[in-house]
């Protein structure tokens, strides 16, 4: 589980790619890592964890614990995503992180 006190936020954005409406959170681990929190508001919406090149279905707990901290919980590999579900957050993703180099 990460807790958002662990996190420190990058940026946030949103995108419609392919059919699908992104909304994606950048932060980076204590131990340096880049992870995204990936929500698509397709039917049925998902949540997904991108971290390493893994694409994890994730847990999100607002208010955890009854205190203003979010938990992300990985709960398993996302082994079911549609290809075209897939390639869209990952060009979303690529589209982000081009503009963001560019500033």
């Amino acid at each position: 589980m990460l807790q958002a006190s662990n996190l420190k936020f990058i940026a946030r954005h949103e995108a419609s790619v392919g059919g699908f409406h992104i909304f994606g959170t950048k932060f980076q681990h204590d131990g340096g890592e880049l992870l995204w929190a990936i929500s698509t508001s397709q039917f049925p919406a998902r949540d997904y964890l991108l971290s390493k090149g893994r694409f994890l279905l994730l847990g999100l707990h607002r208010f955890y614990n009854e205190t203003d901290q979010t938990l992300l919980e990985p709960v398993a590999e996302a082994t079911d995503i549609e290809p075209a579900e897939k390639q869209a957050i990952l060009n979303a993703i690529a589209e982000w992180e081009s503009k963001r180099n560019a500033e």
